[in-house]
């Protein structure tokens, strides 16, 4: 025992060295431990996190009035982008509060409404509709392109672009002239959208044979200048973006729609009469709806959705969810030949502002309505306007 003593004293500064040496390796060994299973931990918890997260849709729907809506491929690739969530995995240290663990929405994330102008009472304007909302760059034509699949450029004398190929598509062009759609030759379906048609004809979009049904879809479309920009039947607008024309933005035949557009800036030629949509006659299934139409007030506007009958009856006309303002009558209904017999028109939830006039048009709210007969008028108001006075109060009933 005391050779042990001995050696304890003459070599104590050794021992205490080497019993601290094992004494910090331990305390790194368990250090080392639990950082390894905290991490493990949060590899596992990102896992769980991940194969919990809804997966996005691929699609959803679009916003549009009156419950009508168009599929998601109209909207821009960005929207798809944003609408898929994402995990992020995140270390923590030993012995620290791990952070709140939020699970992504299992919806889409919508694009702000002016994307999409919104529902009604929303209406569309120029930040909603046209090609600029889109973020497309336009290729102009003919500087830049004159051709492409089922479509080329006619110099002069004619300055057009003609479709000839069925199933056409014009995506993303910057069109100075008018376009041709040579429909006797089969073309049954044409697309344009993303895009911009500058133009100064009678038709800024004209037909082979007017008389021909043909599916010609605008969507996200600027329309500039001409008389009348569109006419024919079997058409649709989408989102478009129709001013300085001198006659009539769409001339409505049968099967027609336009939605969410923005009708507005009419130039004014005297003697000629303008309106901003509507039918002359000899249609049905017209559907004019969540549309914001805003003609200046001058001497050429007749309304600002003027319908006739000069061309025979007209049936199933739905005029809905549309903000009105315009010089002459702000809806001309159109039953103007004798008893107007077989024209049947509902008129539904139509705001008419009063930013010019306070009776909304200078003649007034609505000319040549027939009650009865199967149509309906029915939830229209009055909106507003820096002509509003205390004659009308905001939002109460407008009676034809």
């Amino acid at each position: 025992m005391k050779t042990l003593l001995k050696i304890i004293v003459r070599y104590k500064v050794l021992i205490l060295i080497v019993l601290g040496v094992i004494t910090v390796g331990v305390i790194l060994l368990k250090l080392d431990i639990g950082g390894v299973v905290s991490l493990d931990s949060g590899k596992n918890k990102t896992a769980e996190t991940q194969s919990t997260t809804p997966s996005s849709p691929s699609s959803s729907t679009d916003v549009s009035a009156d419950s009508n809506k168009s599929t998601s491929t109209d909207k821009p690739a960005s929207a798809t982008k944003n609408a898929t969530p994402s995990s992020t995995a995140t270390a923590t240290n030993p012995g620290s509060t791990p952070p709140t663990q939020t699970t992504p929405p299992a919806t889409p994330v919508i694009p702000p409404a002016s994307t999409y102008c919104g529902a009604y009472p929303s209406v569309p304007n120029s930040e909603c509709t046209g090609w600029r909302h889109t973020g497309v760059t336009l290729r102009s034509v003919p500087e830049q392109v004159t051709s492409g699949t089922g479509w080329s450029w006619e110099g002069s004398p004619f300055n057009y672009v003609k479709i000839t190929g069925d199933g056409a598509v014009l995506d993303s062009l910057d069109i100075h002239g008018c376009v041709y759609i040579d429909n006797t030759v089969g073309v049954q379906t044409v697309t344009v959208k993303r895009s911009r048609v500058t133009g100064s004809c009678d038709y800024l979009f004209r037909l082979g044979d007017f008389n021909v049904s043909t599916n010609v879809q605008l969507q996200d479309v600027e329309l500039v200048g001409s008389a009348v920009q569109m006419k024919g039947s079997g058409y649709s607008w989408n989102r478009v973006d129709s001013h300085a024309f001198t006659g009539k933005a769409a001339m409505m035949g049968s099967n027609t729609v336009v939605q969410n557009s923005y009708i507005h800036d009419n130039a004014c030629n005297p003697p000629d009469h303008q309106s901003g949509i509507g039918t002359n006659g000899g249609a049905t299934n017209i559907q004019m709806i969540h549309n914001n139409i805003d003609l200046l007030p001058g001497d050429c506007t007749s309304g600002g959705i003027a319908n006739y009958d000069d061309f025979g009856a007209f049936s199933d006309v739905l005029i809905q969810n549309n903000l009105i303002n315009s010089a002459g009558y702000c809806l001309k209904a159109g039953f103007e030949q004798g008893a107007a017999s077989g024209n049947t028109m509902r008129v539904i939830s139509n705001t008419f502002g009063r930013k010019y006039f306070p009776e909304c048009g200078y003649w007034g709210v609505v000319s040549n309505w027939l009650t009865g007969s199967g149509n309906v008028w029915s939830g229209n108001v009055w909106g507003s306007g820096a002509a509003a006075t205390t004659a009308h109060e905001l939002g109460s009933a407008v009676n034809p």
